[in-house]
């Protein structure tokens, strides 16, 4: 990426105290001077190693973000490696072959699909509506049971005669293709369809996904979901300087850890090292209800959030917040279905902009990415949240490999650079 970044998109200014979040969203052009020595006019004092200790919910989109950085990395960008434990750069065609590992990720993306097709078949049953013909409702039952007993596509291979064709005729079913356009408001038994769905759900992919020749190529694995378990430790050099990204699973059996795991990785740290938080939000998740308690996830997002600052590890660490989902966030708003759910943001947004809004879905994007944006600063700025770093805050796309390797390589310039002047910027 040389020259100029067009990161067009909307930033947060800094508190001149540092530590807050001031909501000013505004417009920025970021001049990407990694790329032309000539552009350097002072040099950058490298700490040993920048850290990151990602966190975030299940759905907000991080182990997405190590995809892309490990794609920048296999690629023919020289600016981005992977490195391992002792920061040696691995071998560059060993690293690719066991990143292309495509059995594993075969397995993976065919299971994204069946499971989003059972969770249409119980949204058919639920409504109590009618399959187009007997055949179909019969392999309904069958696959809502196979994928309820967490099995995979050999078992359909083993005992359906032509177990490919089953499935487009059930995709294709007229009852099942009424049921898809609504497919921003299922939610049955606490699950709901993964933001990468629209991608695999066609007819043609289908049977490109379930054919024996079938190889998963960048997207496919952008795209598909695999939940992160446990802690894991990833090790890149982007311009030369260490960066190491601890990634939180964040289901909710791994949340109960979050401050275990925050104050190993703190004591970890190297004197030297630079830390920051770096928290992922699906900013799509602000109309999810919660069956446990009233709220959204954005607003389990935010409790999250809460917990995670008032942990003493975390007021010495820098704060960088990627509002992700930015593309699943704006289909959403535009989707009649939704309309009703900007009750959930109206303590953020002004009334004529709610009105204008329901009347007949007209928004503009930047009012809503401030709502978001404001849920989040209301709680860094209160008086029980302890902060000494700045917080940087950047409007995401984790699966546009273009947009994100844009903001990598702000992010590196930015925080290496330490700009502490109020009118700077991270854009």
């Amino acid at each position: 990426m040389g020259g100029l970044l067009s990161l067009c998109g909307s930033g947060v200014r800094k508190d001149e105290d540092g530590g807050g979040m001031d909501i000013e969203l505004v417009s920025a052009n970021v001049v990407d001077k990694r790329s032309d020595d000539s552009c350097i006019d002072e040099p950058i004092a490298k700490p040993d190693i920048i850290r990151f200790f990602m966190a975030g919910l299940g759905s907000a989109g991080k182990t997405t973000v190590i995809r892309q950085l490990q794609l920048l990395s296999l690629s023919d960008n020289k600016r981005y490696k992977m490195c391992d434990e002792d920061w040696k750069e691995g071998n560059h065609e060993a690293l690719k072959t066991d990143y292309e590992n495509n059995a594993v990720w075969i397995q993976i993306v065919r299971k994204n699909i069946l499971d989003s097709l059972n969770l249409f078949v119980k949204q058919v049953e639920e409504e109590e509506l009618v399959y187009d013909t007997e055949d179909n409702l019969n392999f309904s039952i069958f696959l809502s049971d196979a994928m309820d007993e967490d099995e995979s596509w050999e078992y359909f291979k083993e005992n359906r005669k032509d177990p490919l064709q089953d499935i487009i005729n059930l995709f294709e079913d007229s009852t099942f293709l009424q049921v898809m356009t609504h497919k921003n408001k299922i939610k049955v038994e606490g699950k709901r369809l993964f933001d990468g769905c629209d991608h695999f759900l066609k007819t043609d992919k289908i049977n490109q996904v379930f054919g024996d020749q079938f190889v998963p190529d960048e997207e496919d694995k952008v795209r598909c979901r695999n939940p992160t378990q446990d802690m894991h430790t990833y090790r890149f050099k982007i311009y030369d300087t260490n960066i190491e990204i601890y990634d939180v699973g964040g289901q909710k059996s791994e949340r109960a850890k979050v401050g275990e795991y925050l104050k190993y990785w703190a004591n970890l740290g190297s004197p030297n090292a630079k830390n920051f938080i770096l928290l992922v939000v699906a900013m799509s998740d602000y109309n999810e209800p919660l069956t446990e308690f009233e709220g959204t996830l954005l607003d389990e997002c935010l409790e999250y959030m809460k917990n995670l600052l008032e942990n003493p590890f975390a007021s010495k660490c820098g704060l960088l917040i990627f509002f992700n989902k930015k593309d699943r966030f704006l289909q959403k708003l535009k989707d009649e279905d939704c309309r009703q759910d900007i009750h959930y943001l109206k303590a953020y947004l002004d009334k004529k902009i709610i009105k204008e809004y329901k009347a007949d879905g007209s928004f503009k994007e930047e009012d809503m990415h401030r709502a978001i944006a404001s849920k989040f600063a209301e709680i860094i700025n209160s008086n029980k949240i302890k902060r000494e770093r700045d917080t940087y805050v950047r409007f995401t796309c984790a699966i546009d490999k273009i947009m994100m390797e844009s903001i990598f390589g702000t992010v590196y310039y930015e925080i290496m650079r330490e700009r502490q002047s109020k009118d700077d910027l991270f854009p």
